[in-house]
């Protein structure tokens, strides 16, 4: 048999108290077992919420592939291209009013200045930093693609994933302001 736990001696958890009291029938190791058995399911269920959020991710930001695909469809050249730099503008225009409403967050929040100013320069200087990136990494994309008759298009797909991904960010980000 096992090691005995004392009457009333507790194991702290994360979210709950497990009690364990001594009687002839419970030993340390069956304890130490329906411990583990719970922490196992504990364990599950965060690792399927963090499944399940980066899948949502993934599912909301179109791949270049998937918006190219999706706007040629059955379509001619230069209805792929319309196609593409809509949602291009698109993703653009909602990023924009992240960006805004993100500035009106830092300008509304009733925290000191001394802790908002850092913010608000860190904050412009996210954007431009963001936008050297989405530029060179477009870039990238449109030099990888130049025998493509869709060049100029999988750079606008690019931009819209970016930005579409930005502006996750950015909405996820606002909860820190209030």
């Amino acid at each position: 048999m096992g090691r005995k736990r004392a009457v009333g001696t507790s194991v702290r958890q994360p979210e709950r108290t497990l009690r364990l009291k001594y009687s002839p029938q419970v030993s340390a190791t069956s304890c130490m077992t329906e411990y583990r058995i719970e922490l196992k399911s504990s364990m599950r269920t965060f690792i399927s919420l963090v499944t399940v959020s980066s899948l949502m991710s993934l599912a909301n930001a179109a791949t270049i592939d998937a918006t190219i695909n999706g706007c040629s469809n059955g379509n001619d050249h230069p209805r792929v291209s319309q196609c593409v730099a809509d949602r291009a503008t698109r993703a653009r225009s909602d990023l924009d009013a992240a960006e805004r409403a993100m500035r009106v967050r830092i300008e509304q929040s009733n925290e000191d200045v001394s802790y908002l100013k850092p913010i608000q320069q860190r904050f412009e200087a996210s954007i431009l930093s963001y936008q050297r990136y989405r530029d060179e990494q477009c870039g990238l994309h449109q030099a990888l693609s130049r025998m493509s008759i869709y060049t100029e298009e999988i750079k606008l797909a690019c931009e819209a994933m970016l930005d579409s991904d930005r502006t996750q960010q950015l909405e996820h980000s606002m909860w820190w302001l209030d």
